[in-house]
C-alpha cells in the first residue's frame, strides 16, 4: 500500500498537482519564497576575495550596492573601498595606495609647457631638469 501512495505522489508531482501532505496555505508559500530569495542573496565578500578580485568582477559586486553610482569611472581602490565601507570590511591595516595617477598626470601637464619654455630661451640646464621630472613621474605610473 505504500508503494502505491509513494507512486501516487510522484505522479502527481510530475503532473504538478498538490498533495493534500503537500498543500500549502498561500501565506505559507509567499513566506518560503521570501526565505528562499534571501537565501539566494550574494554572501558577504571576505577581505581576501576583495582584495583578489579583478576590475571587472569588482564592478559586479558594487553595481549590486543600492546607492552607490559612478561605478565604471572609478578606480580599482575607489571600488575596493566603496565595497569594503557596504560590507564593514576593515582595511586599516592595507596600505594606501602610493601613487594617485591623476595627480601625477595633472603634475606632467604642468611641467610640460615650463619644459617648452626652458628649451625656446635656450637655458638647457632647466629643460634638462624638467625632463628628467617628467621621466621620473612618467616611471611612477607605469611601474606601480
Amino acid at each position: 500500500m505504500l508503494e502505491e501512495d509513494v507512486k501516487a505522489a510522484e505522479k502527481q508531482e510530475e503532473v504538478g498537482e498538490e498533495t493534500p501532505e503537500s498543500a500549502e496555505k498561500p501565506e505559507e508559500k509567499a513566506e518560503a519564497k521570501e526565505t528562499k530569495g534571501a537565501a539566494d542573496q550574494k554572501p558577504k565578500v571576505t577581505k581576501s576575495e576583495l582584495l583578489k578580485m579583478p576590475l571587472p568582477k569588482l564592478r559586479e559586486v558594487a553595481l549590486g550596492i543600492e546607492g552607490l553610482e559612478g561605478v565604471h569611472g572609478m578606480t580599482k581602490d575607489e571600488l575596493i573601498r566603496k565595497v569594503a565601507a557596504h560590507y564593514k570590511i576593515d582595511l586599516s591595516d592595507r596600505p594606501e595606495l602610493q601613487v594617485d595617477t591623476r595627480a601625477i598626470k595633472a603634475k606632467i601637464k604642468e611641467l610640460r609647457p615650463l619644459l617648452a619654455e626652458a628649451r625656446e630661451k635656450g637655458d638647457k640646464k632647466r629643460a634638462e631638469i624638467l625632463r628628467k621630472r617628467i621621466k621620473r613621474l612618467k616611471r611612477k605610473i607605469r611601474w606601480r
